[in-house]
């Protein structure tokens, strides 16, 4: 995982975990409407984090497959020069 995709991951947690410390704080709803608040939180938390994870994951398969093809063509020249 890149540095820069390290950092968006923890903004994103810290910004949720800000997010649903501030609502339950500050929330002027009943005891049942703030849990369900924060379980809707926590879901929407839950699929940013999928996206996340699956666009980096997209990026890890495409730097394998640039480095592979990168190693294919270094072999070859290996392979021409001797």
């Amino acid at each position: 995982m890149e540095k820069g995709n390290g950092k968006v991951l923890f903004a994103l947690l810290a910004g949720a975990a800000v997010g649903t410390a501030m609502g339950l704080l500050f929330a002027p709803n009943s005891g049942k409407d703030t849990r369900k608040q924060v379980s809707e939180s926590f879901k929407d938390l839950n699929e940013k984090l999928t996206k996340e994870t699956e666009q980096i994951t997209q990026k890890a398969k495409e730097l394998l497959n640039k480095s592979e093809e990168t190693l294919n063509k270094v072999k070859a020249k290996a392979k021409e020069a001797v």
